[in-house]
């Protein structure tokens, strides 16, 4: 029988470390690992058959190679699980880095227009801002102009609140003239009724005195006609209008009383 060799430098575990292989390396390796099980299990035939060929009672302790091939197989058996670790986390990291690639790409889209977005909504908020500072020019402008309009109402009714008490006091000055004419107007009234009633009595008499006069009627006629004219003036004159005119009637009435008495003496 060919001895085959217990032990092959395997070169599988020092790569197992390497974060940077690639899929294919990760075949290779497991046809390593298949080509190794393959020998250990011929390994195994052959150490089971020079186990019962060669059994003593006083050799019950494992042998070398039997302790070897524990071990081999022990780190075949790691290696295995390992590299088939590595190749469901290889899977599932490209996995995730293609699921990672996708929510990246959404993500950048998604950002991309979020920022467009927020630039458009920016350039809006500018647009309002200049506007309400615009408004708020212009609002402070007539704010202006309705203080300087204001100011010259209130200045223009200062003025006519003057105005209005110089008036009401001229009114009050007013009435308290019209009151003093009104009292003096009824003075004068009750004069000029005196007066008028004296010469009605004077001209009586003077007409009582012409009657009994001892003359020609033309004579008559013209002291008649003088009598009328004083009366009339007597009654229109200026004796109707201010207490000078009652001083001048009296003055007639009593011209006329004398040029009756100088009448009645002739």
């Amino acid at each position: 029988n060919r001895t085959v060799p217990i032990f092959e430098p395997i070169q599988l575990l020092p790569d197992l470390f390497y974060p940077n292989l690639t899929r294919n390396c990760n075949d290779h390796y497991l046809g390593l690992l298949h080509k190794q099980e393959l020998k250990i299990s011929v390994l195994k035939e052959q150490t089971i058959r020079s186990r019962y060929s060669r059994f003593r009672p006083s050799r019950l302790k494992e042998s070398p190679p039997q302790v070897q091939l524990r071990r081999m197989q022990a780190s075949l058996d790691k290696a295995k699980n390992l590299n088939m670790w590595y190749q469901n986390d290889h899977d599932a990291q490209r996995s995730n880095e293609e699921g990672m690639g996708k929510i990246r790409q959404q993500a950048e889209v998604e950002t991309a227009d979020v920022i467009v977005s927020l630039q458009e909504e920016l350039s809006m908020l500018q647009h309002r801002v200049q506007e309400s500072d615009l408004k708020k020019r212009e609002a402070e402008n007539k704010l202006l102009i309705l203080e300087s309009n204001l100011k010259e109402l209130q200045e223009t009714l200062d003025t006519m609140f003057q105005d209005n008490e110089l008036l009401h006091q001229c009114l009050l000055d007013k009435d308290m003239e019209i009151k003093s004419l009104t009292e003096d107007w009824e003075t004068l009234r009750s004069e000029i009724e005196g007066a008028l009633l004296e010469g009605n009595e004077t001209l009586s008499n003077v007409c009582d005195q012409v009657n009994s006069f001892s003359c020609p009627l033309s004579d008559k006629r013209v002291f008649s006609f003088i009598i009328s004219t004083d009366f009339f003036r007597l009654y229109n004159g200026p004796c109707c209008t201010s207490r000078s005119g009652i001083k001048v009637s009296t003055h007639q009435h009593r011209d006329i009383r004398t040029g009756s008495n100088l009448f009645q003496i002739g």
